[in-house]
């Protein structure tokens, strides 16, 4: 991770490291270079001890901050403008292919490293990416959203926050419950102009409530 959040996580967390501690250690690299901020923190990482152990892992690889290994630019060309809407279409596709193949390798050396340490010996290991629409792979757990067998919900727990999320041909909305001011908002997520704006006193209230029992029902709370 690059940005010094760790007050955000509370303090049931044992370790914190980020693109910000790592230029404590050595004060030329970059924030946003995933091989020397996460991977040569995990190498220098202890062997796994038998205490159950938990990593989240935030690469900036795909990201146009993301520093590049001359070793993974493989498509050219594939340089950048100062100006996004200036650069030739090829040049952004060979630049997003090449960060891909670079973080292709930084996942493979992160779970060799962690294999090594015996982190892995009994692990469940999760992918999770955004803006990416790709084929699942049959060895894959787990279902997508967009899915036609997906679940009808999707629930999310965040702090003071409970949503709901369902989707249908049109629209993907996500209902909100904030426990500490009883606030109920909703949004259309598929809409630039609803992703932002409360639409809940515009949305069907049969519907609505269907939404609102199935979040107390599998939460074991209840809505005021």
């Amino acid at each position: 991770m690059i940005w010094s959040i760790q007050k955000h996580y509370g303090e049931n967390v044992n370790m914190y490291y980020d693109g910000i501690s790592a230029t404590t250690i050595n004060p030329e690299i970059s924030i946003n270079d995933d091989k020397k901020v996460i991977l040569d923190k995990l190498n220098r990482l202890a062997d796994f001890d038998g205490t159950p152990a938990f990593f989240y892992l935030h690469f900036m690889s795909t990201h146009n901050v993301g520093i590049m290994d001359p070793a993974y630019m493989v498509y050219e060309p594939s340089k950048l403008s100062s100006f996004g809407r200036s650069t030739p279409l090829t040049n952004l596709i060979n630049n997003f292919d090449n960060r891909v193949i670079q973080l292709d390798n930084s996942l493979k050396e992160t779970i060799s490293i962690l294999d090594k340490k015996g982190y892995l010996e009994n692990a469940i290991v999760i992918f999770t990416a955004d803006l990416l629409s790709i084929p699942v792979p049959e060895s894959w757990d787990g279902y997508s959203i967009f899915e036609e067998n997906r679940p009808e919900f999707i629930f999310q727990h965040e702090k003071k926050y409970h949503s709901c999320i369902w989707a249908n041909d049109t629209s993907l909305y996500q209902y909100v419950y904030n426990k500490h001011t009883h606030i109920q908002e909703l949004f259309d997520m598929k809409s630039e102009i609803t992703q932002y704006r409360n639409i809940i006193d515009q949305f069907d209230k049969e519907r609505l409530q269907t939404v609102k029992t199935s979040l107390e029902n599998f939460y074991s709370i209840k809505l005021d």
